[in-house]
């Protein structure tokens, strides 16, 4: 069979395009059914249908749930690519009819999460209350997917090393590492803090080593002449970095700008950052390539260029 962009806008819906990402999403027909508040027979009569029209299966069932074809696998990302335009679509509806209005679905590393990032969505709401800010948090590999396919508009943090075909990437400051503890730390008040970070039993809390940040890490303790700790804590966590900190003798290295107000407000004492010549990594955004940016994003992003300074 022979397909046309004709015969594909008559014979399907976006309704259909929408239920069969959420059955993908789902793993079943039962959670997508209450997901979209849609019985489960009309559910299964869509994806029925979608199979009988394209001529291949769309999805194995088993006791377990719906496992997607690669047929199925390929469909579903166009779909996430027509609904991410859709979306964009609505926003620029409401724009237009509203004045400012839409939705700002932002990645975000950990770099971004203190000050960053929270000063630029204050921002936001002020000038435009009707804008709805999402945040999810993650990493470069597990957010930049989301980022090509439409399910995230700007992802925000240390930038890769690498640039990204599909990605866009724009510098905004340049990010320093910093080493600090609980103030009940006893390394908090030692005269030689050198001899105490290179002592042997110190627990210390990095970024994920796969990560940009953790890399940086990793070179920051070997310039320092301290071992790369192998049973360490790897994490990503602000509030169960905090946690770890103020409850043991743990040593935190991480992005200074993640740290900077708990040293601000007395609750973690910094003992070392590196020089601002050797930085850990450039802090920015990055967005998808030949995809037009909402009118709420765009704002958001001159926010942003407001606000470059940590």
């Amino acid at each position: 069979m022979q397909f046309s962009f004709a015969s594909l806008s008559k014979r399907i819906r976006l309704f259909h395009l929408q239920i069969l990402s959420e059955v993908y999403k789902q793993g079943s027909i039962l959670a997508a059914s209450r997901s979209l508040h849609i019985s489960q027979p009309a559910i299964s009569k869509v994806i029925h249908d979608l199979e009988e029209y394209f001529e291949q299966p769309l999805f194995i069932r088993t006791s377990q749930g719906m496992t997607p074809t690669d047929f199925s696998l390929m469909l579903n990302k166009h779909c996430n690519e027509l609904q991410s335009n859709l979306h964009h679509l609505v926003d620029d509806l409401n724009t237009w009819q509203m004045g400012i209005s839409g939705k700002v679905t932002v990645g975000n590393m950990l770099s971004a999460s203190a000050e960053f990032l929270p000063k630029a969505i204050i921002r936001l709401k002020q000038l435009a209350p009707n804008v709805a800010v999402s945040v999810k948090v993650g990493t470069n590999d597990t957010l930049f997917p989301e980022l090509i396919n439409g399910t995230l508009d700007i992802m925000l943090g240390l930038l890769p090393t690498q640039a990204e075909e599909n990605l866009e990437h724009i510098e905004l400051y340049d990010e320093t590492l910093s080493v600090v503890v609980g103030r009940q730390n006893p390394i908090a008040f030692s005269g030689d803090v050198d001899e105490w970070l290179r002592a042997e039993g110190i627990t210390w809390i990095i970024p994920p080593l796969s990560s940009t940040a953790g890399q940086a890490a990793q070179a920051f303790l070997l310039n320092q002449g301290i071992e790369v700790p192998k049973q360490g804590i790897e994490s990503l966590s602000v509030l169960t970095n905090l946690t770890v900190l103020l409850e043991s003798n743990a040593v935190l290295l991480t992005p200074k700008t993640v740290v900077d107000r708990f040293v601000q407000l007395g609750i973690l004492v910094e003992l070392r950052q590196s020089s601002t010549s050797t930085t850990c990594g450039k802090v920015g955004y990055s967005i998808a390539r030949n995809r037009l940016l909402t009118p709420a994003c765009q704002r958001f992003i001159d926010l942003l260029h407001e606000n470059t300074q940590p």
